[in-house]
């Protein structure tokens, strides 16, 4: 009998930011992929269009590499990030 390869699914990873711009959207299906300040692609379905240039946010997904695209992050939820102390606060 012939071993075959079972294929893990992708840990669970987690990641934080600030968006620095919208790098692209499509409102008629949700997609979008937003640039973070740290360089970092967030691709998401965000049909609400809820994420802000600007904002804070934690994500929870996996890290993805693309052949066309290269390296990113699929995000499958997120949330803002609210300040946590008195010196976050502007």
């Amino acid at each position: 009998m012939p071993a075959t390869t079972a294929r893990r699914p992708a840990a669970a990873a987690y990641l934080m930011g600030t968006v620095d711009f919208i790098k692209y959207r499509d409102p008629e299906v949700g997609f979008t992929v937003a640039r973070l300040a740290s360089g970092i692609d967030v691709k998401c379905e965000d049909k609400e269009q809820t994420l802000v240039e600007g904002q804070s946010y934690r994500f929870a997904g996996t890290y993805t590499d693309h052949f066309k695209y290269g390296k990113s992050f699929a995000a499958d939820m997120w949330a803002q990030d609210d300040p946590s102390d008195q010196n976050a606060v502007i």
